[in-house]
């Protein structure tokens, strides 16, 4: 049996494009995984972002729809 969050991050780092998964829900967003295209296309590096918000983090603007997932 597998691990639905496991097998998602497994999807995203595996992947062709640049790629990012994050959470949602009340308490807001917060990055799960991110692939190696993702990290050099926003020049980051995955301890940066690690269990950040994509807006506190600066992956993203504070404005609809985002303001409703924090």
């Amino acid at each position: 049996m597998f691990d639905t969050k496991s097998l998602c991050v497994a999807v995203v780092e595996r992947a062709d494009v640049a790629t990012a998964l994050t959470s949602t829900g009340h308490s807001g967003a917060r990055y799960l995984a991110a692939n190696n295209g993702y990290l050099a296309l926003t020049e980051r590096v995955w301890g940066e972002l690690e269990g950040r918000s994509p807006i506190s983090a600066g992956a993203t603007a504070p404005g609809w729809p985002n303001h409703r997932r924090g």
